[in-house]
């Protein structure tokens, strides 16, 4: 009964490019049935049907940690991609069962009941560093990178977005920059290194905070940098600039304001600030059950209307909105072609299983970030009355 609904669904709701499925000997298309398959799926295990018209991507993700099935031609981004193309979300959501719906509410409040830092530590406080180790540039860029050339390297994607990062806020020697979410410091201590500015980051990562600081002093800059191991809204002083690369998505709609309040209290009656994040441009900001469940618990995407407009609440005048989003499918691409070449290096703490739920989620991002409705926005701002705009974007 479930294999059957599950095909009848398939192929009633893709209209755009075609998959094949292999199930026992048997050989189903679904979608245009004279375009070659974007991908073909081996179904391994009956229950594969059941998982994902009970959960969706929740189901289709555990189903792929637990070898339910296989891709044989193609890849998950691919078979993925065409499924959010033809917004099969969108159209199963008017079907959605009573279990299903009580099942993604609990995984919700379970979310929220652990609080924010538990949320953080278990995406960011992994046993060691290793897992990062395996996809992201030497500098341990955890964000979308700049794409002058896809063929090129992921150091190159990472180098080019500190760069025009810097050139947008028009760094000078001699300023102080203040990075909300600093990661592993890689922008400050470019910024520091290339442009010549002071500053200091934060971030709730025991990790992040661990490296980070160990970086800025290997690089010769604990006298100019300084990392603090605390909430956004705890870091104290006055910045010339202010930058936050992909944090406010751990933040609840209800504390934008709050967010923005830091950023004016934090900026000179001069300063200049970006903000850049992965943005929901929909009417309903729904959340990814997989994701919220295995990867980036009580995460969001804010909508680009509910931080600019918290901005011109407090009279920060927007300069600049740029979208990145084909970027980060890029970026995406090939942090999960270095995952898999390397994956093998990762310790006994990581098995096969949670190995391929980290290429599930790097590949339901790609997939998202080619055919969804998302996006990932630069915004660009200044305190009172800003600068003269350039006439050419960085």
């Amino acid at each position: 009964m479930e294999e059957r609904t599950f095909f009848e669904i398939l192929d009633r709701f893709v209209d755009e490019g075609s998959l094949d499925f292999i199930r026992e000997g048997r050989r189903v298309r679904v979608g245009q049935q004279d375009a070659p398959p974007a991908a073909v799926v081996r179904i391994h295990h009956p229950r594969f049907f059941k998982r994902v018209l009970a959960s969706g991507n929740l189901g289709l993700g555990e189903a792929f940690m637990d070898g339910d099935f296989t891709i044989e031609k193609g890849s998950v981004t691919s078979f993925l991609t065409v499924l959010v193309r033809n917004r099969l979300d969108k159209r199963l959501a008017r079907g959605m069962t009573l279990p299903m719906a009580a099942r993604l509410l609990w995984i919700r409040l379970v979310n929220r009941l652990k609080g924010r830092q538990t949320a953080i530590s278990s995406h960011y406080d992994y046993e060691d560093d290793t897992l990062f180790e395996q996809f992201l540039d030497p500098r341990m860029i955890y964000s979308c990178g700049y794409v002058t050339d896809p063929g090129g390297t992921i150091d190159e994607f990472q180098r080019h977005k500190l760069q025009r990062i810097c050139e947008k806020l028009r760094l000078q020697p001699g300023e102080r920059l203040v990075d909300l979410g600093c990661g592993y410091g890689g922008l400050l201590i470019y910024a520091a290194q290339h442009f010549g500015v002071a500053g200091k980051g934060c971030t709730l990562g025991r990790r992040h905070h661990a490296r980070a600081t160990a970086n800025v002093a290997a690089a010769g800059l604990s006298d100019r940098i300084e990392i603090v191991h605390s909430p956004y809204d705890a870091v104290d002083g006055t910045f010339d600039k202010l930058v936050s690369v992909e944090m406010i998505e751990h933040l609840r709609p209800r504390e934008y304001g709050r967010f923005v309040d830091v950023v004016s209290r934090l900026l000179t009656p001069k300063g200049m600030g970006l903000v850049h994040w992965i943005a929901c441009t929909e009417r309903r900001n729904t959340h990814d059950p997989f994701i919220q469940k295995y990867v980036l618990p009580d995460s969001s995407q804010p909508r680009l209307s509910e931080v600019v407009s918290e901005l011109e609440e407090h009279d920060l005048a927007v300069l600049d909105v740029e979208n990145l989003v084909s970027h980060y499918a890029h970026t995406l691409r090939v942090w999960n072609e270095r995952f898999l070449a390397n994956s093998a290096k990762l310790g006994n703490g990581y098995d096969e299983r949670f190995k391929r739920m980290w290429q599930y989620y790097l590949e339901c991002s790609a997939a998202a970030a080619h055919a969804s409705a998302g996006a990932l926005y630069q915004v660009l701002f200044a305190r009172n009355y800003p600068p003269m705009l350039p006439l050419q974007r960085v």
